[in-house]
């Protein structure tokens, strides 16, 4: 482990304002000119200065941008409603002010929500995602609420103290108590506007970090992983919540190969056409039944180690990998979640490759950012 560092960090002096509806907005920018943008979002009740530890190893290599959420560190509170998806608003809005293109993203806890509904939003250009800490479902604000029940202003003061102590003296209006009770409302909040419902979109590579003894179970975010295409699960042993306290430099370095993997891109060879209008699809924990294809022409070659499934309501059916199958007789439970959706493409087409299984490759097409399963054979690497 030997990442020489650029000793530069965030500061809370070089900085600038974005007015955003209502609210000044603090950020901040470690330039690099030429290199890739990484754009870091901070927790609740925190501010970029919370990523100090780590920042230093990604300054050789990326041009560095961090944001105080509102109400946050510098930014103002503002008179709209603190909301995961208010949040969303204003990261894209600076983005769109800075003119970033494909950045990256490492959101830590509530930066980490953020960042999943900035991917699912598709409304910037990002590359990568990286989430710390950051349990994403709809079971989340009942967590919070348990979590949290009884915590007074006084315990987030102390629980927070050089957050707050920097709040007080910096923030251009403080008001700690309605400021915590705004963070509050975000974290409980049960709306469209709080924790996003369908993850399952998102199909950016999304590096998922968690501290093993984090408060947040293993097997949620195990499922998180099922959901998410792209996804890879880092788990840290004898770290928390702040999964970079006690092994800084272990967590930079394992999210800066995460980074730096180049995805395989593939040069369509020959001209592929979904004869496939009504895809299977399928979530974790359905039951299916096995049966025999029903068309007496298919190539049975074409689908080895595929079983063909039909849904428990008997609405659909379709081949699936076995991979993601348990077998139990003539009936299934499947594994995670899965679409047979197949993508249509042309001689000479680009795609970029996630998955490839029993001959087939899951891939997104870089010019319309569809996603679909292409036959092998129709491929070649770029």
């Amino acid at each position: 482990m030997g990442l020489k560092m650029k000793r530069v960090e965030f500061n809370h002096k070089t900085g600038y304002y974005l007015e955003i509806d209502g609210a000044n907005i603090y950020y901040e920018e470690i330039k690099n000119a030429g290199k890739s943008i990484l754009l870091f979002l901070h927790g609740g009740m925190g501010n970029i200065v919370d990523f100090n530890p780590i920042v230093p190893f990604f300054a050789n290599d990326y041009h560095i941008v961090g944001i105080d959420s509102r109400g946050h560190g510098k930014s103002t509170l503002g008179t709209d409603s603190l909301t995961y998806k208010r949040l969303q608003l204003d990261v894209e809005a600076i983005v769109h002010h800075l003119q970033l293109k494909d950045i990256n993203i490492i959101g830590f806890s509530d930066g980490g929500v953020v960042a999943y509904r900035l991917a699912m939003a598709k409304n910037i250009s990002i590359q990568k995602i990286v989430t710390i800490g950051a349990l994403c479902n709809q079971s989340c604000p009942e967590l919070n609420e348990n979590f949290f029940a009884g915590v007074t202003p006084e315990e987030y003061i102390i629980g927070f103290k050089q957050n707050f102590d920097f709040y007080e003296q910096h923030n251009p209006q403080p008001d700690a108590e309605k400021f915590i009770k705004c963070v509050e409302e975000m974290w409980f909040d049960k709306t469209e506007n709080g924790y996003p419902g369908t993850i399952e979109n998102i199909n950016v590579p999304v590096l998922i970090v968690r501290g093993n003894d984090d408060m947040d179970s293993l097997e949620n975010y195990v499922e998180m992983i099922t959901q998410i295409q792209s996804s890879i699960l880092f788990n840290i042993p004898f770290e928390g919540h702040v999964a970079w306290e006690k092994y800084p430099q272990f967590l930079a370095e394992v999210t800066k190969d995460f980074l730096n993997k180049k995805d395989l891109m593939y040069i369509v060879t020959e001209n592929y056409k979904t004869e496939f209008t009504n895809p299977i699809t399928l979530t974790v924990g359905e039951k299916v039944t096995i049966g025999k294809d029903p068309d007496p022409e298919m190539n049975p070659d074409t689908w080895i180690n595929w079983a063909y499934c039909i849904k428990e309501d008997g609405s659909n059916a379709g081949f699936v990998p076995d991979q993601i199958i348990k077998k139990e007789g003539n009936y299934g439970i499947i594994l995670e979640n899965y679409s047979a959706k197949e993508m249509t493409v042309k001689k000479g087409e680009i795609v970029e490759g996630i998955k490839e299984l029993n001959g087939w490759l899951l891939a997104k097409n870089k010019a319309t950012d569809e996603t679909g399963w292409i036959p092998l054979e129709n491929l070649e690497l770029k």
